[in-house]
């Protein structure tokens, strides 16, 4: 059987944290800041801390208003008691991933060039994935297509749009790998993921004979309490060099 790997992408091929720190932060406060040195003082360093506790557009604008209302406190951290009260308090999903995306779509078209370099590839993986990836690239992320798109031809990172399984239509991963199954029937699938949380969703929501092995990057956005949980849960966690390794071995 053959193998057809699947990539998220925010936390595995693209570092956004400064990005999503901006578009949240302009979510929340209705601004059009776009660089990080015109964001309240501590704002950047709160928002990188916590990053890991959201995944989903609408939980950047979450994590973005806790740490607004907590700048005061010293190295404040959310907790799952936090996470469960703010859903209680902003329980519009569908609202907040659009506003989400509208206020980065506002910052790309205004403010363009400083969008782009609000990201950074993961290097070297980004540079070496065309060489030792023996089939067409594909990504599955809850991160919008044109944004996924923008990025790829802007860092030159060569994809068909129609390899972007994107969540624009708040479509979940499972969604989309139900979807992939029968695109690739008698393949097994893999996915690489920063999220322990969306790799135990995925486990949960889909049969067993089409769940892909599910891989963790740990170059992402992970604490060590998470990857020590992905342990526990048995994920197999990879850094990049050995990654690209397990690449240049299936090739």
């Amino acid at each position: 059987m053959s193998l057809k790997y699947f990539f998220d992408f925010d936390g595995v091929l693209m570092d956004s944290v400064l990005e999503l720190a901006v578009t949240s932060f302009n979510a929340v406060r209705g601004t059009q800041v776009s660089a990080v040195e015109a964001l309240p003082s501590g704002f950047l360093e709160r928002f990188r801390e916590n990053r890991s506790f959201g995944h989903e557009p609408y939980e950047m604008v979450l994590i973005a208003t806790w740490v607004l209302d907590h700048l005061e406190q010293e190295r404040p951290i959310i907790t799952p008691a936090d996470q469960a009260a703010l859903r209680l308090a902003h329980p519009n999903k569908e609202g907040l991933t659009k506003d989400f995306f509208a206020t980065r779509a506002r910052l790309l078209e205004m403010e363009r060039e400083s969008w782009f370099l609000l990201n950074r590839p993961f290097e070297p993986l980004w540079s070496d994935l065309p060489e030792v990836l023996d089939q067409e690239l594909i990504i599955v992320t809850t991160k919008n297509k044109k944004a996924v798109l923008d990025l790829c031809r802007y860092y030159g990172l060569p994809i068909e749009e129609g390899n972007v399984y994107a969540g624009d239509k708040l479509s979940k991963k499972s969604e989309h790998f139900k979807n992939l199954a029968t695109l690739f029937p008698g393949e097994k699938m893999v996915f690489l993921e920063d999220s322990v949380q969306n790799l135990l969703d995925l486990k949960m929501e889909l049969p067993e004979e089409i769940c892909p092995e599910l891989l963790v990057a740990k170059w992402g956005y992970l604490s060590e309490a998470q990857l020590k949980k992905a342990e526990q849960e048995g994920f197999v966690s990879y850094e990049q060099s050995e990654f690209l390794e397990r690449l240049r071995h299936d090739k």
